[in-house]
Formats: structure tokens, C-alpha cells, sequence
């Protein structure tokens, strides 16, 4: 199990895709490691979002976001 940085949370396998399908993104259906996928932060026609569901590591490319699970709810809440 992964520890993420927040103190209070940690980070199990598949919390990543729970979150990612909460918030309406179309989450990839291969199991490769890291999956490219559009962004659901912005309008974004040409896949630009990089994830990672074994490290909750999200990583957008166009709009510069990089976190986790933890830190995109952050993002998106505005907290």
C-alpha cells in the first residue's frame, strides 16, 4: 500500500479510477502502467493527461496539473 503525501490519507490500488469515474472522466481500459487519457480539467481533444491507477499519479501536460487522487479532488472541490 502507498502512502500518499497527505498525512491523513493513504492510497490503496483503484482509489485513483473511483475518483477519476466520480468526476466524469473516461478512465483508460488497458492495464499498462501509465495510460494517456483527456484531461477533465479542460477542453482537451487530443489526449494530454497522464495517469498512473498503481501510484494515483495524475499529470496533465496542457494545463500543468500534477497530483493524486487526493490533490485533484483538492483541485476540483477548490479546497
Amino acid at each position: 500500500m502507498k502512502t500518499s503525501h497527505h498525512s491523513s490519507y493513504t492510497y490503496k490500488e483503484g482509489d485513483l479510477w473511483k475518483v477519476l469515474t466520480h468526476y466524469g472522466w473516461k478512465i483508460p481500459v488497458s492495464k499498462m502502467r501509465w495510460q494517456t487519457i483527456a484531461c477533465g480539467l479542460h477542453e482537451d481533444r487530443t489526449p494530454s493527461c497522464r495517469v498512473n491507477d498503481a501510484s494515483g499519479g495524475v499529470t496533465c501536460f496542457s494545463c500543468g496539473f500534477k497530483g493524486d487522487a487526493v490533490g485533484l479532488i483538492r483541485h476540483i472541490e477548490g479546497v
